[in-house]
């Protein structure tokens, strides 16, 4: 496993395009056009005691309908610390009353493509990935990293939310897009990927023979380890 020194000495080969920042800013600002329209709506079947759920749903790139899991501590005073979770690439965003309970709210997002929020946007698995990837503005996970920044929004908007302790965690993509989103919103004091995905790494995690990453090789060009014989995909930028 890559030790402090190797993750302070690492400097990644992969050198983002002439317009990298500019296209994100640009993503930034044509999201700041949208309104949020956040709806927030009780739910008692998953409500217990410790926690309160709630289903929430906002607009994001496009006017899509984002859903997500809100769950807020029942008991104590707010403003409360808060985490937004991001799924990974098959599985479905979970309900977190385990934090909950500890004092922690936690929105845990369903970008766009899973159940809640693939009305419009839908293209199935492995095909997101690869959606719209002809054209940097049309490519599916531009919409899916602006739906990670709107959850960041509505945390930010609520009374009942600490603005200065927000934080980001997820698994796989959801490492990922916990990496790419607290780049682009600093509010986010501190992120924690897990095994994490769209991103290069000093060494690649630890494993036996070759990671099941269905159509990831050949879209983003992955290396593979000599000491693992695992592949390892590199950093994802616009394409």
């Amino acid at each position: 496993m890559a030790t402090q020194q190797d993750l302070e000495d690492f400097v990644t080969q992969v050198t983002p395009p002439d317009d990298f920042d500019d296209f994100w800013s640009g993503t930034l600002e044509q999201l700041s056009q949208i309104a949020l329209k956040p709806v927030i709506t009780a739910d008692p079947l998953r409500s217990n005691a410790d926690v309160h759920v709630f289903n929430v749903t906002y607009l994001s790139l496009g006017g899509l309908e984002i859903s997500a899991w809100y769950s807020l501590p029942a008991q104590g005073n707010g403003p409360f610390p808060a985490v937004i979770n991001f799924p990974g690439y098959k599985s479905e965003p979970p309900v977190r009353r385990d934090w909950g309970k500890k004092g922690v709210a936690v929105l845990s997002v369903a970008v766009r493509g899973k159940l809640k929020s693939s009305a419009e946007f839908n293209p199935g698995y492995p095909g997101l990935l690869t959606s719209g990837l002809e054209s940097k503005e049309a490519y599916g996970y531009r919409g899916v990293i602006a739906d990670c920044v709107r959850g960041v929004v509505f945390l930010r908007s609520r009374p009942e939310i600490d603005p200065e302790r927000l934080y980001a965690c997820g698994s796989s993509q959801g490492g990922g897009l916990t990496l790419i989103t607290s780049a682009l919103r600093p509010e986010i004091k501190a992120g924690f990927p897990v095994i994490h995905s769209y991103a290069v790494s000093p060494r690649p995690w630890p494993c036996s023979g070759r990671i099941p990453t269905m159509n990831w090789p050949a879209t983003l060009g992955p290396t593979r380890s000599r000491k693992s014989g695992c592949w390892t995909p590199c950093a994802i930028s616009t394409p």
